[in-house]
């Protein structure tokens, strides 16, 4: 996780919508590997990817993000993903979602 980082989303609560803290912390539900650009200014980061993550913090919340994942990285359903500041965009920055370290279990 980065110092820091936010990450918030809209949330249905009693009086309507609220915007609350969901957390660096997310689970893949679905990506594809985008080849072509969808603005002049991702015209040199061709291919990359995107996923559909659901914040961990907030399990009815679907958040569409770039992934620090080359397009060759092996990626699963479930996996967990850890948001972080992406690449400066049309002055600003991009929140993309990395997969989460593997944590070795030692017994």
């Amino acid at each position: 996780m980065v110092s820091g980082l936010r990450v918030g989303a809209l949330v249905p609560g009693a009086d309507g919508w609220d915007w609350r803290d969901v957390g660096t912390e997310a689970e893949l539900d679905t990506w594809t590997v985008v080849h072509h650009p969808l603005a002049p200014a991702l015209r040199d980061r061709v291919p990359f990817t995107v996923g559909l993550v659901v914040p961990v913090g907030a399990p009815s919340v679907r958040i569409v993000s770039a992934l620090a994942a080359p397009p060759d990285t092996r990626l699963e359903i479930g996996q967990r993903m850890t948001a972080g500041p992406g690449p400066e965009v049309d002055g600003g920055r991009l929140l993309v979602f990395a997969p989460a370290p593997v944590v070795q279990d030692r017994r």
